[in-house]
């Protein structure tokens, strides 16, 4: 009963707020005495669970999805997007609570003073609606790099600064940005085509891909390099009669849902959609250089870091879901998991001098090769009877400060409880991941 009543008033606040630009406008007009009513009967009680004093909130940095910014509208605590970057300090379009200054799926519109034009690839201005690079002027624009003469003259010509971004301006000056200009995937036959938004809607909509990038520079079809989600592969892999072949044509089918007959259908064009996907055992992270400082998947260093299985994409074998490449980098992630809870415990202990009587028999032996007096002993491995856990054992003198920071950051000790006098008592510390 009160779910249903929830979502007519959903219902009703969205056809009211339109796409934000036309709230209440029109014939929407004679919903406003009934979203009002809604208002004070329950969307009044989300806003209290935030504190009932959030007016409106501004995301940037990553596309927002239009339907969350509808939902938030509903509820009466907008959810504005904004647009800029580092170099324009850092402001360049956003929408407001002013009326007739926010519309759902746009950037705003621009900040004052501040010029505005859309390239194409010449350099060309192209007429308003139409895609191309944003180039922006003003005073907010900076004056260089430092240091780095090279950069700031391929990136601010004659006072204007070309971001790199893709989008396009709408005759009421609304900015819309589409993802990365040189991002862009190019079909054989030369049409361009963003893939931000497909990549994003493709990791959301499956549980079973964490992060995708989707590739094509002038080739026959479109393909994916995918990094699948580790605790889904897990549960798969049993459902699928523990055959990896069929785990991975389970993978590769997920990007189904979007082409003609599944659940997405529609969202994107079926020619730019995946026809062969690149399986690999390696995320995307900030260690591997793969991720930047800001968490942004650099493009650029996916497809060099992973050339070799980009080209496999193009012949017939590699383009196989249960290519030899792929069941080999899903075995990989089997073994990984694995080893996970192998290496479930961390046994962090005292100094040296009561290390011996601080463990159980199983770990003590050390290793013959080093000097008993030396430190510290090589990273010993040992399985337990099969009474207890596994664990995985070092001696920690020097490693006290690290241990206390895992245990604080991971919420097995709250802060201050872990001696400070240069000595650690035996800790059981539980990881998700491998241990370090």
């Amino acid at each position: 009963m009160t779910e249903g009543l929830f979502r007519l008033a959903l219902k009703t606040a969205y056809a009211y707020n339109g796409d934000g630009y036309s709230r209440g406008r029109g014939w929407r007009c004679v919903l406003r005495p009934v979203v009002a009513l809604f208002d004070v009967t329950l969307f009044r009680k989300v806003r209290k669970a935030f504190g009932g004093e959030l007016r409106f909130f501004v995301g940037g940095g990553a596309l927002l999805d239009a339907e969350l910014q509808r939902f938030f509208y509903a509820v009466g605590m907008p959810m504005f997007q904004g647009y800029g970057l580092s170099e324009a300090t850092p402001v360049i379009s956003t929408n407001s609570p002013r009326p007739r200054k926010c519309r759902f799926g746009s950037s705003g519109t621009l900040v004052q003073p501040l010029d505005c034009r859309i390239l194409d690839e010449e350099g060309r201005e192209v007429p308003l609606g139409q895609r191309g690079q944003i180039v922006v002027r003003g005073e907010n624009v900076m004056a260089g790099y430092w240091k780095n003469p090279e950069a700031t003259a391929d990136t601010v010509r004659d006072g204007w600064l070309h971001t790199g971004d893709m989008g396009y301006l709408t005759d009421d000056g609304f900015l819309y940005v589409l993802g990365r200009f040189k991002s862009l995937l190019i079909a054989s036959d030369g049409e361009k085509y963003s893939p931000e938004g497909m990549e994003e809607a493709i990791a959301d909509a499956s549980q079973l891909i964490d992060q995708i990038i989707v590739h094509n520079n002038q080739n026959p079809y479109t393909v994916a390099i995918v990094v699948p989600n580790r605790d889904e592969l897990r549960r798969r892999y049993q459902t699928c009669g523990n055959d990896l072949a069929a785990l991975a044509r389970e993978v590769a089918g997920e990007i189904d849902a979007f082409r003609a007959g599944g659940v997405h259908a529609g969202e994107f064009p079926d020619r730019w959609l995946p026809s062969a996907v690149a399986i690999v055992d390696e995320a995307f992270t900030e260690q591997n250089g793969l991720v930047n400082s800001t968490m942004k998947v650099v493009r650029s260093r996916v497809e060099e870091h992973f050339r070799d299985r980009l080209d496999a994409l193009y012949t017939p074998e590699g383009k196989r879901p249960d290519s030899a490449q792929n069941l080999s980098s899903l075995k990989n992630w089997w073994n990984k998991a694995s080893l996970t809870e192998i290496r479930g415990r961390i046994v962090a202990v005292r100094p040296r001098s009561v290390y011996r009587r601080s463990l159980p028999h199983t770990i003590r032996r050390r290793d013959r090769s080093q000097n008993r007096n030396s430190r510290p002993a090589k990273i010993l491995w040992h399985r337990t009877v099969p009474s207890q856990q596994p664990v995985f054992s070092r001696p920690v003198p020097t490693d006290r400060d690290i241990v206390q920071k895992l245990c604080v950051e991971r919420r097995i000790l709250p802060a201050g409880t872990v001696q400070q006098d240069n000595t650690i008592r035996s800790i059981p510390i539980f990881f998700s991941g491998d241990a370090p």
